[in-house]
């Protein structure tokens, strides 16, 4: 049951922004328009180089949240560590200034929490790209949080993972996991792994929040979080799964060539994925891949000489 009104403890949702002119406003505004009543708002400027700034002041004027800007560019980590030791809340949400999260997230999260008397709570949301919104199924996650085993799989595989955006985590555990979080490039996962492995950490299938899609996302920048990936494999993945680790790793970075068109190169790590972790599925699927590139040389060929 949610607590009574008086006495519902403080929420503090924090926003890194950095040159999101154009979204960051969406952000804030969700925070806002928030149907739970405690909720105290950080915005904290990274030294954007575009409006953003100016954006986030004037909407500081005209409504109650706080605004600070760093100086220089300090990076994601330590500017969300000055947020979280600004913040006053019992439960901490983190949100990036290009997405925005749905009304009743922090009311209904902080209902479960309670409910469930839980460190940690982790959702789903929507994936929004142009003017497509996408509802982003995690549902066969829910058993796997209840019993745990959802660590076997988060020790091996971040791409069906739920996104810290949809979260909200007790103020101790996030002081806690915060040190750790700083010494990986891949922090997000391994601040998810850290609190299955150390807290009571919940699970719902519902979307809470909007992930917006666009070409300065980083997950599109695959050459760049592959190393970063990789690092969690090697140094927070159990030995036993490590190769499974890599195995699913080399996958995602085979179908990111793939739909690129870097087919040669895409080949070659799909099949460093199969000697891996052997399966009958993955060489049908290589071996298709192969067949279809031979095919189109067979008829590039075929057409030069017509």
């Amino acid at each position: 049951m949610t607590p009574p009104r008086a006495t519902r403890p403080l929420v503090s949702v924090i926003i890194p922004a950095f040159n999101h002119e154009q979204y960051v406003e969406q952000a804030i505004r969700s925070v806002l328009d928030q149907t739970y009543p405690s909720v105290e708002l950080l915005v904290i400027d990274d030294g954007s180089a575009d409006a953003t700034a100016q954006i986030v002041e004037q909407l500081a004027q005209r409504h109650s949240f706080r605004f600070l800007r760093n100086e220089r560019n300090l990076g994601l980590n330590p500017t969300l560590e000055k947020g979280i030791n600004l913040s006053q809340g019992a439960f901490l949400s983190i949100l990036a200034s290009d997405d925005w999260i749905a009304p009743t997230k922090i009311e209904e999260q902080v209902e479960l929490i309670s409910a469930g008397q839980l460190d940690a709570i982790y959702g789903t949301g929507w994936s929004v790209e142009g003017g497509d919104t996408k509802l982003i199924d995690l549902g066969d996650l829910e058993p796997s949080f209840a019993d745990r085993t959802i660590l076997r799989s988060l020790y091996t595989d971040s791409s069906h993972a739920p996104l810290l955006q949809s979260a909200l985590i007790r103020r101790e555990a996030m002081i806690d996991l915060f040190e750790e979080r700083r010494l990986f490039k891949s922090d997000d996962w391994v601040m998810l792994i850290r609190l299955v492995e150390r807290y009571k950490v919940g699970f719902r299938n519902k979307p809470w929040f909007y992930y917006r899609q666009h070409g300065a996302n980083t997950f599109r920048d695959y050459w760049y979080t592959l190393p970063m990936r990789t690092e969690v494999i090697a140094l927070v993945s159990p030995e036993p799964l490590r190769a499974l680790g890599l195995a699913n790793m080399f996958r995602d970075q085979a179908q990111f060539l793939y739909m690129d068109g870097k087919r040669g190169l895409a080949t070659k790590f799909l099949l460093a994925s199969m000697m891996l972790n052997p399966s009958p599925a993955g060489w049908a699927r290589l071996i298709a891949q192969l067949s279809q590139r031979v095919i189109r040389r067979a008829l590039r060929k075929l057409i030069r000489r017509t």
